[in-house]
């Protein structure tokens, strides 16, 4: 008998105070394979994120201790954090709403009232963008290592 590799589920935060929209948007995101944790607020979405980083995370943009926004941008001054996908899942879909969350640093804003459908390509988009962002930043640190040591053996031959 051949043994199968386990296959490793996408983990995301979803933070949002409304035990209702949590529940299902927590049941949208296991259905479609993902491994989900939630948090109520933003004060507990940091301490989450200190316990062990997520690949993504969902944040409603109205909690009860901060806004959607201002929790992107306390996640984005942190180097550990920074470069993590975040979708800002909007109660009110304007305009302004969503610049305000974009320049905060989410990485993308939908409306709450937005299908599910939208909802997961979404996040599966930010995903598939961080991985290659990952990729790449890899390569660029085999590409130093490897000019380092082009450089040390010229030094040690001379």
């Amino acid at each position: 008998m051949i043994a199968q590799a386990a296959t490793v589920l996408p983990r995301l935060l979803v933070v949002e105070d409304s035990p209702a929209a949590a529940g299902e948007l927590c049941r949208l995101f296991e259905q479609h394979q993902f491994d989900v944790t939630h948090a109520q607020s933003g004060e507990e979405a940091l301490s989450r994120l200190r316990e062990s980083l997520p690949d993504a995370l969902a944040i409603d943009s109205r909690l009860p201790d901060t806004s959607g926004d201002e929790l992107c941008a306390t996640i984005r001054r942190f180097q550990d954090w920074a470069h993590l996908p975040i979708l800002l899942v909007l109660s009110a879909d304007d305009p302004d709403t969503r610049v305000k969350g974009l320049t905060s640093g989410a990485d993308d804003c939908i409306g709450r009232t937005d299908n599910s459908s939208e909802l997961l390509a979404r996040l599966r988009r930010l995903l598939a963008r961080a991985e290659i962002h990952e990729l790449l930043t890899e390569q660029e640190k085999l590409v130093t290592l490897r000019r380092a040591a082009t450089t040390m053996a010229h030094c040690i031959n001379n």
